[in-house]
């Protein structure tokens, strides 16, 4: 089961990754979270986050999606995917290529599997529990 999830997560961060590319060629709205001023947020982490969401929900229904963008879900299970739309959002506001996109999916507590990129110079990292 390990090995769909992660061809998974593959394909779809590189998906987003694309997405991001693109929507970064328009003008991003540039905000904050809970008035910190050094919690950056822009619009394109929560397409991001939303167009990963509906990539889960569309293979594996049901299943508790964790996401920085929007943080209030019950994970006491376990059991779940978990989402950085963009970690490094600061860099990516400022146009600096160093920032990536983050998923994983965690059992009981346990992480099975997770993938790292940076769409910029297209660097994937990824794991799988065996």
């Amino acid at each position: 089961m390990s090995t769909q999830r992660s061809k998974f997560a593959i394909s779809s961060i590189k998906s987003a990754g694309r997405l991001l590319i693109e929507l970064s060629k328009g003008r991003v709205q540039i905000g904050n979270k809970n008035n910190d001023i050094q919690d950056v947020v822009t619009d394109v982490d929560i397409k991001i986050s939303s167009f990963l969401s509906q990539k889960i929900q569309a293979a594996f229904p049901g299943e508790l999606i964790y996401s920085e963008e929007s943080p209030n879900v019950d994970l006491s299970s376990g059991t779940f995917w978990s989402i950085d739309p963009i970690d490094g959002t600061t860099c990516f506001a400022r146009g600096i290529p160093h920032f990536a996109i983050v998923i994983a999916y965690v059992e009981k507590g346990s992480p099975q599997i997770g993938a790292i990129y940076n769409p910029i110079t297209k660097e994937l990292f990824s794991f799988e529990k065996k």
